[in-house]
């Protein structure tokens, strides 16, 4: 039986490496350390997503962009161990705050199910009612689940409508916390973000709506957004009218030539 888009992503485990990091973040915090790493800002992530994201100030980032002589490097063992894991397990970018959490990215490029979807948004908005209520019936279904369930589509900037994207809303348990996540499906790649606590199980309200503004930030090169592929769709939609006003107009027309050429002949 071929599995779901939402079977997938709930399948999707959070591998060992990443466990890793947030155990880690969590020596940060329980030594007091002072943790430096990249300020928060704008960051590129390539990976054949071309995805643009921002991070508050405030926020401690590692990309793997980060310099081998950054100060933190050493406190999570080495240069080289660090670049391996967020190689090794496909994790782009890892943002942390002493009081409001984890942010983790990550590209995963080996998902079968995938291979046919280059842009989740235009899949979604191009499906049909009855696709969709399929969908949400679905989601109904996964959201029983403990250790991961499937809470609903969710359009990441329906108040700006500039980086526009239809994610789907998981949550995950690890350990003793829920993880929440946003993912998407960009060049056949399947890209998540999300949030791990670090104080508390679960994302409170604050968190919560600070990880919906991170996610309102991102945007990724040459894939459409919402609003555009609701434009080409319309777009489509007159195209084809007139194709049919076309085609109406031209049977017309060669309906009058024969009745004109049968006239001609009668009289001859």
């Amino acid at each position: 039986m071929k599995k779901t888009i939402l079977v997938v992503l709930k399948e999707k485990k959070i591998p060992k490496a990443v466990l890793v990091l947030v155990i880690l973040v969590a020596m940060f915090t329980l030594n007091c350390l002072q943790v430096n790493g990249e300020a928060g800002g704008a960051y590129k992530i390539e990976e054949e997503v071309g995805m643009h994201i921002e991070i508050p100030a405030g926020w401690i980032v590692f990309t793997k962009n980060t310099p081998a002589e950054d100060m933190d490097v050493k406190k999570y063992g080495t240069y080289e161990a660090l670049m391996s894991d967020m190689e090794n397990d496909g994790i782009s970018l890892f943002a942390y705050h002493r009081s409001k959490g984890l942010i983790l990215v990550k590209v995963v490029a080996d998902c079968e199910e995938f291979k046919k979807i280059d842009n989740l948004t235009e899949v979604y908005l191009r499906m049909s009612d009855k696709a969709k209520a399929t969908l949400e019936e679905e989601i109904k279904k996964e959201a029983t689940m403990e250790e991961g369930k499937v809470l609903g589509v969710y359009f990441s900037d329906e108040t700006n409508k500039k980086n526009n994207y239809v994610y789907i809303n998981m949550e995950y348990v690890v350990g003793d916390k829920k993880m929440l996540t946003y993912a998407t499906v960009i060049n056949k790649k399947l890209v998540t973000i999300a949030h791990y606590p670090v104080s508390g199980n679960e994302a409170n309200e604050e968190e919560k709506t600070t990880l919906l503004e991170i996610l309102s930030t991102v945007y990724f090169d040459n894939w459409q957004t919402v609003e555009e592929v609701k434009q080409s769709i319309e777009q489509e939609k007159i195209i084809n009218a007139q194709r049919v006003k076309i085609a109406v107009v031209t049977g017309m027309l060669f309906s009058i030539l024969v009745l004109l050429q049968y006239k001609e002949s009668r009289r001859k």
